[in-house]
């Protein structure tokens, strides 16, 4: 009776996965040569995103995915930018268009933020998929218009306040007195058992 439980079983379970594998897209997609019309830009700028390759007509998602965020590096004064602080990655925008009738696309593709960029395009049915990088510059700032950058020059204080460090270690003290008072409390209890 198991053997035959199991005999079932075995068979479904074949039967499922050989379905599963007839239904799945096919793997690797197509690659379609995708370029941009410069590969660096200021921030805030279009480039010009064409991809050949695709079916004709074939309507086609693009994405715009930000995979980085810029570089900002100041002079180390009050008024200068720290590496990449407070600069956050856009959110991807996807927009679609239809290829021609010999299977290109064309879009403007606007980079709205500092970093470097990837551009995908995929048909509907995920069959075909193309991309190119790119990246936007920031604008210079910082600088006191001589080539020189304008700040105390101190540096930010980082590390640990020894304050915190001591109460730390009495802490850690402490809770090494609690167990030590607990593991003598059981042996006491133990040798009056």
């Amino acid at each position: 009776m198991k053997k035959t439980i199991a005999t079932i079983v075995l068979a479904g379970s074949v039967a499922l996965v050989s379905g599963a594998a007839a239904t799945a897209a096919p793997y690797p997609a197509a690659q379609a040569p995708c370029v941009v019309d410069a590969a660096s830009v200021p921030a805030a700028s279009s480039v010009t995103f064409s991809c050949s390759g695709f079916k004709a007509f074939d309507a086609v998602t693009i994405t715009n995915t930000q995979t980085g965020a810029a570089q900002a590096f100041g002079g180390g004064g009050a008024g200068s930018v720290g590496a990449a602080r407070g600069i956050v990655p856009t959110a991807p925008v996807t927009s679609s268009v239809t290829a021609d009738g010999s299977g290109k696309l064309s879009a403007s593709i606007l980079l709205p933020t500092a970093g470097s960029y990837l551009i995908t395009a995929v048909n509907a049915d995920q069959s075909i998929n193309g991309s190119a990088s790119v990246s936007a510059t920031a604008a210079s700032s910082g600088g006191n218009g001589n080539g020189s950058a304008s700040g105390s020059g101190a540096l930010a204080e980082t590390g640990i306040d020894s304050n915190i460090l001591i109460w730390s270690l009495v802490g850690g003290g402490a809770l090494l007195a609690g167990a030590a008072t607990v593991v003598a409390a059981r042996r006491r209890q133990r040798s009056e058992a």
